[in-house]
């Protein structure tokens, strides 16, 4: 029987949220990330935030925010949004 590997991210607040067109945008994004040492977790984005398109998102710590929109921009992994979660609702990032 093969072991499975538990994934050291208890404890860890995923608070910013990152959306991408397709699965395999969010895959290729998370594993960057992993390499890189900033843990993330692949999933469908809430309904409120993309209507009725097809999107992914990475969730991931906000210190590792500015990490991984740096790799994203230089490996040319697109993304759509960059979200935060404040008091239980997501609120668009402003980066100006």
């Amino acid at each position: 029987m093969r072991k499975m590997r538990q994934r050291r991210t208890v404890g860890i607040l995923y608070n910013c949220l990152i959306t991408v067109r397709s699965v395999t945008h969010a895959q290729r994004a998370a594993r960057l990330l992993q390499a890189n040492g900033c843990f993330s977790i692949t999933t469908r984005p809430p309904q409120e935030l993309t209507g009725n398109q097809c999107a992914y998102a990475i969730k991931l710590p906000c210190e590792c925010l500015h990490i991984a929109l740096s790799l994203f921009t230089q490996y040319s992994i697109p993304f759509q949004r960059v979200y935060r979660r404040v008091g239980g609702q997501y609120e668009v990032v402003d980066f100006s």
